[in-house]
Parts: structure tokens; sequence; C-alpha cells
């Protein structure tokens, strides 16, 4: 028996209810039926307040117009990015319903106000300033940079032992000298 036969509509509201919660305030879910009109597709709201959408609302964007065609193409969840009202910032995903065809007849989306975390994202770099393309060290001499005198010391003398231009003798058990 397939898992899909045992997955319903009061599982997903349960589930997307749950999906909510965990994102947070600044998140809404919002299910579409197309098959309702184009000025009325939403059927369930989870928070809408995060866009001032309602249920009996239109959806944004284009899948609308994907209304009847095979989901096959479009399986995969689709994720964008959109400006909102009052210089809001959205990052959502849309991932398609289709009927026992395989048509596309309605979608979930969830929508996720990231305009506080890019707010802080700034904030933060103004602060640290440090350079977004900075990598990491790719040879030895760049790791140099990030070593203490020690290491920096450790590592000339084994360059220099594996040169064979220089020799090291060992007097005593405690102390080293080199001679050129």
């Amino acid at each position: 028996m397939e898992i899909s036969q045992y997955l319903d509509f009061d599982f997903l509201i349960r589930f997307l209810e749950g999906l909510q919660k965990f994102l947070g305030e600044n998140s809404e879910i919002l299910i579409h039926d197309y098959r309702k009109g184009y000025d009325h597709t939403i059927v369930y709201a989870l928070n809408p307040a995060v866009s001032g959408r309602a249920v009996g609302g239109s959806p944004k964007g284009g899948m609308i117009t994907q209304l009847g065609k095979d989901i096959e193409p479009m399986k995969d969840s689709i994720q964008t990015f959109s400006n909102g009202p009052k210089d809001r910032f959205y990052k959502s995903f849309t991932t398609l319903i289709p009927d026992e065809n395989g048509k596309i007849v309605g979608s979930v989306c969830v929508n996720l106000d990231v305009s506080d975390l890019l707010n802080a994202q700034r904030a933060l770099g103004a602060f640290v300033q440090y350079p977004m393309t900075h990598h990491a060290p790719t040879n030895d001499i760049d790791a140099l940079a990030t070593k203490n005198v020690d290491d920096i010391l450790k590592y000339y003398m084994k360059q220099a032992a594996r040169s064979g231009r220089f020799k090291f003798k060992t007097r005593n058990p405690s102390a080293q000298r080199v001679n050129a």
C-alpha cells in the first residue's frame, strides 16, 4: 500500500499548521484551488496577515496560468524572492497540486518575510566589515598568515631541511642548532 493512500486534507492542514508555527510569526501558508476562478483561489490561509491576504483572495504571480497543464515538468517546488508592501521582502516556495490525472489544479505556497533578516545581515556586514570575497588559505604561504611565530619557524625549518641545504645537528638532546 502506498503512503499517499493515508494522506488526506486533514493531515495536510495539521502538517501545515505545525510548519507555520515552526517557521514563526513571519511566515504564512496559503492553499490555492485554481478551479475556483482567477480572483478567488485562496481556500485556506495560515497567518495571512504576513502579506495581507485572506481566504477568497487571489494569487500573486503566474502559477494560475498552469491550471490544467501536466504537472510533470513542474513537479519540483519553485523558490522565489519578491517585494511586498511597505518595503517588505519575501522568500517563498510553491508546490503545485495535481489532480488524479496529473493535471495542475492548485498549489501550496509558503511565504516567509525575510526583511528583518536582510536588515540584520546588512547591519552585521557594516559592523564587521569583513570582505565577503575572502576565502580560506589555498597554499602554505597563505596559511602562514594565520599561524603564530613558533608555527612559522617550524614551517621554515622543515622547508630548509627538505631542501637539503641545511643540516640540523643536535649537540645535546635539549638543544638544536642550525649550521650553514
